[in-house]
């Protein structure tokens, strides 16, 4: 994945994990740890999905107690955008 490979050199000493993943399906049978990450990040990914409530639940489920969700959804297009 190109972020890992430009900001996340193999000599870091910091710890990452960065995968696809369905936020329709329970994480852990996708080979995610529940309670496991410290930072989720979900890029316009949400609005998509068949049941938002338990897509939120999935998301919520891999983050440690006091870890954080960066959610970014578009709103609205501009018309200078398209």
């Amino acid at each position: 994945m190109f972020g890992q490979l430009i900001f996340l050199p193999s000599t870091s000493a910091l710890a990452s994990k960065m995968a696809h993943m369905s936020t329709e399906k329970e994480p852990q049978t996708q080979g995610f740890g529940l309670h496991y990450f410290d930072v989720v990040i979900a890029a316009n990914v949400l609005h998509a999905t068949a049941n938002l409530k338990e897509s939120l639940a999935h998301t919520r489920a891999m983050l440690r107690p006091g870890g954080l969700l960066i959610l970014l959804e578009v709103l609205y297009t501009a018309e200078y955008v398209s």
